[in-house]
């Protein structure tokens, strides 16, 4: 049975046809492949299933975290084994799959127990019995996170959802590295620096941009490339709002104004991914700034200039809303 992918591409053929932009025989032959399952592989994964297998990786990551934090070891000690392990199950659910032939649920639930047990690591290494031990074991953790979270992604060759997983956990891994490599307190929120800010806005904005035009053919892409674009948020609003002490209401101007040049790009690329991620961003940056600057009745009106634009933008750019 052809996956949903493949049945949108086999009626895509089959519009291309009678247009006649196929060859004589092409779409006999496509669809003669299709009907045999040639297509099918270790993407052909669906996504009910692909949920199960990720929400059993999950477990299994939750469960690991549990054996290690019941072995009565100190918190620093935890959190330093989680995060070794995390990237020694992750590489497993890479490396497997290349060397012996196995379905694409193993693979899934190996990458996301090990994003889940480092995750945990770069979480717990903060509350590390004392002050001074959360800087023994932060320092190694967060790097090693980032990279890991980093790296994750263009690894993994089938559809999947760690690599989602892995960029909304680069965020944060990002900010604790660049936070380190500041000042030994930089990781409260108060006393963050602009240049610390603005590090870290450009390590999400190259991660988004890798995603964006380095992984064009990756089967995981959709989701992450949303991810990593919704991701921007954080270091954007805390950089205008702490380090550049704006008000709110010229804050979230600003935001809105941001996102739409990105709206506006991906309406150019025809990017789907991002035309509903930078979309969704603007909405909850309106409702916030509408609130925020005139009370109920101007949130009110807001919200009903931001629906009738989307739906605009909805009618205008339907070709590129429904390319990839």
């Amino acid at each position: 049975m052809a996956s949903p992918d493949d049945r949108r591409l086999l009626e895509a053929a089959r519009s291309w046809n009678q247009e006649g932009l196929l060859a004589p025989g092409a779409l006999a032959t496509l669809e003669t492949r299709f009907a045999n399952g040639a297509t099918q592989g270790p993407d052909s994964l669906g996504n009910g299933a692909l949920a199960l297998f990720a929400l059993g990786g999950a477990l299994v990551g939750a469960a690991l975290i549990t054996v290690v934090t019941v072995t009565d070891l100190r918190r620093d000690l935890a959190s330093l084994l989680l995060a070794p392990l995390g990237v020694l199950l992750a590489a497993f659910g890479i490396a497997l799959p290349r060397l012996v032939k196995l379905g694409q649920g193993i693979e899934e639930v190996l990458l996301v127990a090990g994003c889940v047990a480092l995750g945990a690591g770069l979480f717990a290494a903060p509350q590390a019995a004392g002050y001074d031990a959360a800087f023994v074991t932060l320092p190694v953790i967060a790097p090693l996170a980032a990279v890991a979270f980093g790296v994750l992604p263009f690894l993994v060759r089938a559809r999947s959802a760690a690599p989602s997983l892995a960029v909304a956990l680069f965020a944060i891994a990002s900010y604790r590295t660049l936070s380190l490599a500041g000042r030994r307190d930089a990781f409260i929120f108060d006393e963050l620096a602009t240049n610390l800010q603005l590090a870290w806005m450009a390590v999400l904005a190259g991660m988004a941009l890798l995603i964006w035009f380095g992984a064009r053919n990756a089967p995981w892409r959709p989701l992450a490339l949303g991810a990593s674009i919704v991701a921007l948020v954080a270091p954007l609003v805390l950089l205008l709002g702490d380090a550049l002490s704006l008000r709110s209401e010229f804050a979230e101007l600003v935001v809105g104004l941001f996102f739409g040049g990105i709206l506006a790009a991906a309406l150019w690329q025809r990017e789907r991914t991002v035309i509903l991620a930078s979309a969704l961003v603007i909405a909850g940056d309106a409702v916030v700034f509408g609130f925020d600057a005139g009370g109920a009745g101007l949130g009110v009106i807001v919200l009903l200039a931001v629906a009738g634009g989307l739906v605009a933008v909805a009618v205008r750019f339907r070709p590129q809303l429904s390319a990839r």
